[in-house]
Parts: structure tokens; sequence; C-alpha cells
């Protein structure tokens, strides 16, 4: 029998039901002191759903007394009590939980979870329910209102770069959550400076991201500022090495998602946007690669004061201050997770136990076994149970594929992966096979429909069909417009489907990946085709984990498409030039496709601020088209003038002119170019620009500048002969002139030939184009030096 519910209630006491004498001894105790108590007769199966009375009267309830002992943990309504009871006190009492005590008895009191709990526990010792009760009566006369005074709703959130789905399969793990928690406060509770990185660590299918996400939601209000997830796809196999390069090119593409979500000019403004915001926010690095150098994650977290990093990673070392490591679930949080589609009758508890048990408590093998009881032929649990305990092993088993998982849990993981995907109709095994091609990243839907589409020559209905049966076997997760594939699922369908149909579904991404990026020369579609590109690495044949396909010219086309169109948007391409430059050695594909790789490896390294190596770089593949080419072929002057650019930008200026030389006289005798063609003559324009930065002394510096002058006279006069007035490289040489004339301190000479760039310009270009702008700049400040001198 429950109590007859009044207004509100003093204490809640919260226990497992073999407790339930000193329990009511101490309701009696409480209740001679005035209180009114409720004391709730639990009956049914643990993972029956917390009933509305119990629910309203914890609701009702101003102090919740915990008795703690070692039956408490076994029990999901105890900490679903518990975890209501300090989450309303968190808000209530702004972060302050004493209005949530507890009494441990018979275990240790380091023992006691969550750790918020240690705090305000009652002192024991075998003293008798009589002398607790004064300590809680004054507790209670401390607070006021009751725990359903606090907001039931999470706060709604801000996600960056895009909101995550919920948690649909997400159950227990509130003492996780809590620590966390705790983790996340406790440099803010001891005034220590530091930001607060909590590294959350376990095996695959643990859940890890879910209980980020989760704790996200339940702790809402915490970080106004928003939540931050940059996804790092790390879930392989940990003795494969990924290069520094790879996790850092991720996390700029998540720092370019996030500016253009909080709406800035790049992913260098977003320190300064959230320093300007000044919220709270929490930052989370998910999936880090167990090999991953400890250093380069902490220079990842949040990167101003206000954020608090969480980090989920297989890695059990310690990327953190703190770490929280996730194991099994409890056995009846399991059991809620087994019965989420349909409900176990009384009878089949045993046959749901033993299941739950089989799979180690193992969060992702329970989620894809509640699959199961979606398909046609589920009989009951007690059926599931005959099926999952086959003694015959099937093909994941003999493969010993499931590395990373807990032990004992790796076959029956196997026999209830295998049976799920074995269970799909003809469209969800399609999208099923098509989404175990790709990266462990974000599917775009149109990628997947393009690839489904290619193979199986049926329409949209059909890819509808397909992902709403793969979605209710949790073998792949909506988000948005996009979809998941857990890096487990992913690794079991690639050894599931057949070798030739997975190349079938691998050919048609191949192809739609490479007209994405190809696509980009004649349309403005960077943003769109940047969420195609995590998946070019593997489509390509480079995935750390899986199918290893023989990398040719079409996949080595498709590198240096995406590593085109990185540059292009975010300069940002390291890690993509780096795997097509070594799939491309020169005694398997030729001296022209290595200097492409080559030259493409360059220029990203440039990009990054690698000067000395882009240089290095530059230099050996003019070295290497000389001897190939010649000296003075088009390729080799094109290569040369491209290293003088660079040796300018780092100062080099002595060997920028000379390599510039070595252009110039050889586009001036090159057999199709010669001394009028236009590429010579803005050879000379880029000769006149160089030989004005050299000289050390004061006297050598006006002696090069007066050669320098000259230059600039020769080229306008050539750009005279053979192009029209407004022509952009001969208006680049008259405003290199007019502005040698201000160098020289000839402004009235400089000032006719600065206008004149300025109108044609304007005329040609528009009055908001960056030549007109750098144009009336230079007139303005030439105008303004005149005034001055007059």
């Amino acid at each position: 029998m429950t109590n007859p519910a009044p207004d509100f209630y003093h204490v809640f006491l919260c226990y497992k039901f073999e407790d339930f004498r000193f329990a009511d001894d101490l309701r009696s105790e409480l209740v001679k002191r005035g209180m009114r108590v409720f004391l709730d007769v639990i009956t049914g199966e643990d993972w029956a759903p917390l009933s509305t009375s119990i629910a309203d009267a914890l609701a009702h309830s101003r102090t919740l007394v915990a008795l703690m002992t070692e039956n408490f943990p076994r029990s999901p309504h105890c900490r679903e009590e518990l975890h209501v009871a300090l989450l309303a006190a968190d808000y209530l009492d702004d972060g302050d939980t004493s209005r949530v005590m507890t009494i441990a008895r018979g275990i240790s009191p380091d023992d006691v979870r969550p750790k918020q709990l240690t705090v305000h526990r009652l002192p024991f010792g075998g003293l008798p329910p009589a002398v607790l009760v004064e300590k809680i009566v004054a507790n209670v006369r401390d607070h006021t209102g009751v725990f359903g005074d606090a907001p039931t709703q999470m706060p709604k959130l801000a996600w960056y770069p895009s909101e995550r789905p919920t948690e649909r399969f997400f159950r227990g793990r509130y003492a996780e959550l809590w620590d966390i928690h705790s983790g996340l406060r406790a440099r803010q509770r001891n005034r220590d400076r530091g930001l607060p990185v909590v590294s959350v660590t376990g095996a695959g299918g643990q859940g890890k991201t879910s209980v980020c996400l989760h704790y996200a939601r339940v702790f809402g209000r915490d970080h106004p500022g928003g939540v931050f997830v940059l996804d790092f796809g790390g879930s392989y196999d940990s003795t494969v090495s990924e290069s520094q390069y790879a996790l850092w090119s991720r996390y700029r593409e998540h720092l370019a998602a996030i500016a253009e979500k909080l709406e800035v000019a790049g992913p260098q403004e977003v320190v300064g946007r959230l320093e300007q915001l000044g919220q709270p926010y929490l930052w989370i690095l998910d999936d880090i690669p167990t090999t991953a150098d400890p250093e380069d994650v902490l220079a990842m977290c949040a990167p101003t004061a206000a954020g608090r990093t969480l980090v989920t990673t297989r890695n059990p070392e310690r990327f953190a201050s703190a770490t929280v490591a996730l194991g099994p679930l409890d056995p009846g949080s399991g059991a809620d997770l087994l019965t989420a589609y349909r409900r176990a009758e009384p009878t089949e508890a045993g046959a749901v136990r033993e299941i739950v048990s089989m799979l180690g408590e193992h969060p992702l093998g329970l989620t894809i076994a509640s699959g199961l009881t979606t398909t046609e032929d589920f009989t009951g649990y007690a059926g599931l149970l005959t099926q999952l305990s086959s003694t015959e092993p099937d093909e994941l088993e003999r493969a010993q594929w499931a590395t990373g998982l807990p032990a004992g849990c790796a076959v029956p993981f196997s026999r209830t992966l295998a049976r799920s995907f074995r269970s799909l109709d003809r469209a969800g095994s399609d999208v099923v096979s098509a989404a175990g091609i790709f990266a462990a990243a974000p599917i775009p839907r149109a990628l997947l429909a393009t690839t489904v589409a290619s193979v199986s020559d049926a329409g949209e209905q059909h890819l509808t069909a397909g992902i709403a049966t793969a979605t209710a076997r949790a073998l792949l997760e909506p988000d948005g417009s996009e979809y998941r594939m857990h890096a487990l699922v992913t690794r079991a369908i690639r050894l599931l489907v057949q070798p030739t149909r997975r190349k079938q579904f691998r050919d048609a991404a191949l192809t739609e990946l490479t007209a994405a990026v190809e696509n980009t020369h004649e349309s403005e579609r960077h943003p769109q085709v940047r969420r195609y590109l995590p998946h070019v690495r593997t489509i390509a044949g480079f995935g750390l984990a899986g199918d290893r396909w023989l990398v040719g010219e079409d996949e080595r086309y498709l590198l240096n498409e995406a590593g085109r169109v990185l540059i292009d948007f975010d300069r940002r391409a390291l890690e993509i030039y780096q795997l097509l430059y070594d799939a491309c050695p020169i005694d398997v594909v030729g001296v022209y496709t290595h200097c492409v790789a080559l030259n493409g490896l360059a220029v990203a390294h440039e990009f990054a601020g690698a000067h000395t190596t882009a240089a290095t770089l530059k230099r050996r593949l003019v070295d290497l088209l000389s001897a190939e080419c010649g000296e003075e072929a088009s390729e080799t002057l094109i290569a040369l003038n491209n290293l003088a650019v660079l040796q300018h930008i780092m100062g080099r200026h002595d060997e920028a002119y000379n390599s510039q030389v070595r252009v110039f006289r050889g586009r001036r005798r090159h057999r199709k170019l010669g001394p009028t063609h236009r590429q010579t003559v803005v050879a000379w324009n880029n000769l006149a620009v160089l030989r004005g930065h050299l000289g050390d002394s004061p006297q050598q510096k006006h002696f090069h500048r007066r050669v320098a002058h000259r230059l600039w006279i020769l080229a306008c006069d050539r750009w005279r002969r053979i192009a029209r007035p407004d022509d952009r490289d001969a208006l680049d040489a008259l405003q290199g002139l007019g502005l040698s004339y201000r160098a020289l301190g000839d402004h009235e000479s400089a000032l006719p030939l600065i206008i004149t760039v300025y109108r044609q310009r304007e005329q040609t270009l528009g009055p908001e184009h960056p030549e007109t702008l750098d144009a009336m700049e230079n007139l303005l400040i030439l105008r303004e030096e005149i005034d001055e001198r007059r």
C-alpha cells in the first residue's frame, strides 16, 4: 500500500525492498517528530517504469533520504528517484544538493555514489533510527519548497555546428552522469583556474557519446552558451595509428562549421566570438583516436575560460584531469533497454535476465537485440534467447572481428548483429550495405540515396523503406538529414556483405563523391560538399579500418579534387594531399603524376603555415620537372614562379628575385612564348616587384628601387603594346609604376597613374571589388601625403 498523498511530504525515503524493516523504523521515528514521510512498498519487476504515484510523491517532497546498502545499486527505481531528486535540488538551491541525504549501512563511504552524497552523508555506525532523526529534521527545516518546484523539461540548447538527435536508447548511467558533473565542477569548487576537462572512457559500444550528449541535455542550464560537438571518428582498431595531420584536419573542419553557425568570418574568429558571448558552454571532443597525442588533445579543448570540456575515447590513459570509466549497464537498465520496443510479460522475466546477462549488459548489443523484437518472426523473449544461444558459430564469430569488446561479450554480440542483418528485407539490406562502406562519420542522405539507387536501381520509396527498417533494427541512427552507423556495426557489415556487392556500392560512392567535388568548379557548392569530404579517404581506399580498395587513377583523381576543394574552402588540405602523395610513388605512377601530388602537398603545407617545408617540396618539384621536361618547359617555369612567390613571402628576397629572373629568361626564350607573350610580361611585373625589395642598407635599397622603377616603366611600355588599357595585368603594372614614383618621392607623377588605375578598375570590376578598393586606398593615401606636403 502507498501512503495517502498530503499536500507535501517532509521526507521521501528511498530504499531497496530488502531494507524495508530499517526504512519503516526510520519512518516511524520521523512521524513521531511531526514529519510527513513517504514510504512506498515496491512491487513488480525492477525494470517496470516508475509508477505515477511514486513520481507524484517525489515531486511533492521537500527532502530525500537514501538508505544506501549493498542492495541499493541494483534497483533502477532507487537510482532514478535519487537522480531526479539531485537534479531538482541542484536547480532549486543553485548547485547545493544538501536536501538529498544518504545513510550508508554495511558499505564503505567510498562506495557511495554519486559522490555528491558523501558530503551530506548521515552518521550511522549502528546508531538507532531515533538518533538519525534529529539531523534529518534539522535539514528539513533548513529548506523550503519541494522537488516538483524545479522544471521537469530539459532546457532548449544551442547546438554547434548542428543539433544532435535525442539518445532514444539511453538507459541508466545516473551515477556516471553525476560523476561527470562533479568532475567538471571540481576546479570551480576548489577555485582552481585550470580549465575543467573530463575524459569518458570505455570499450566500444558502451555508450560514451550517448552519456555525454545526455549529460549536455540533463544539465543544460549549466551551459547557456551552447553545446559544441566535434566528432573525430576515432573508433577503429587501436593498433592502427592516425596521423597528426588527420586529427588536426578534422578539428579545423569542425571549427569552420562552428564559425559558419556562429556567423563569423572563419575558424580564427571563433575564439573571439566565444569570448564576446561570455557564457559558459560545453565543448565535447567525441571519439578521440586511442593513438592521439595527449598534448594535441589538450590543445583542442575548450578555447576560452568559459568552456568545460568532455573527451570521449577508448584510450584508458588520461587525457584529462578527471576520468569517468564506463562499464556494463546495471541489469535493470539492461532489461529496460532490451524491452524498449516490446514490454516483457511477467512469465518472460527469466528469459529477459538471461539475454541481458548473455550480452554482458553491453548497451550496443542490447540495443541491437531490442531491434530484433520488431521482426515479423519475433515470438517472445524465450524464443529470442534460444536463437541467440545457438552453439553453431556464424560468419562473424569465425572472423573474430569484435576486438575491443568486453570479455565474454564478443560471441553473443556477433550472433545478435549477424541475426539482425539477416532479418533485413531487400531495402533494409541495400541501405545498411551501402552505409557500411562509408567512414565512421555522418552520411548525408543525398550521398546515401545516390549510392543505393546506383546499385539497386530503385527509387526514393525503396530508400525510405530501407532507412526505416535499418533504424528499427538500430543498425542506423538518424541525425537530421544525415545518418550515423556505429563503428562496430560498420566493421561487422563489411564482413557480412559479399565482397563483390560491397565493391558495387563503393564504386557508386566513388562516382558520386567525384561528381560532387568536380561540380565546385562551376558553382559555389563548397559548404554543401564539405559534408561529403570525411568519406573521401575511406572510399578512395585509405580508411584506417575495413576495406583496402585498389588505388588507381580514379582514386587519385578524387583525392586531388578533394584537396583542391579543401584549399578553396578553408585552405586546410594536408591530410588529403599527404595521402595522395603517398599513393603516387614515381615508379608506380610516373614522374608527372608524382609531381602533381607533390605540388598539392607543397601548397597544403604553405597554407598551413609550414613555409620551410613547403619551400623544400617546391624546390624538389622544380628539380624533378627540370630533369623530366627541361629547365625552360612551361611546367618547370610555373613551378619555379610559385617557388619565387613563396620565397618572397618568407622574406628570402634575393632567392626570390633570382628564381624570377630564371622564369623571365625562360619564358622570353621559349619557342611558344617569347618576349611579348602575356606570361613573359607578367614575369616582368614580378621582377619589378621583387627588385624593389632587395638591399640591406638604405643606400642599397634606394639603388634597387631605382632599378625596379626602370623595370616598371619597361613593363608598362610592353603592356601598352600587347593589351587593352583596362587589362588587369596591365593595370597591375600601372599601379606598380605609380607606387614606385611615390616610393621615390615623386607624388605628382604618381597621382595621375593611380587615378587611372582606380577609374579603370571601378568601371570593369565594380566599386566593391577588392582590387578596386585597393586602388582607392592607394589613392586616398597618396592624396593625403600630397596635402601634407603642401
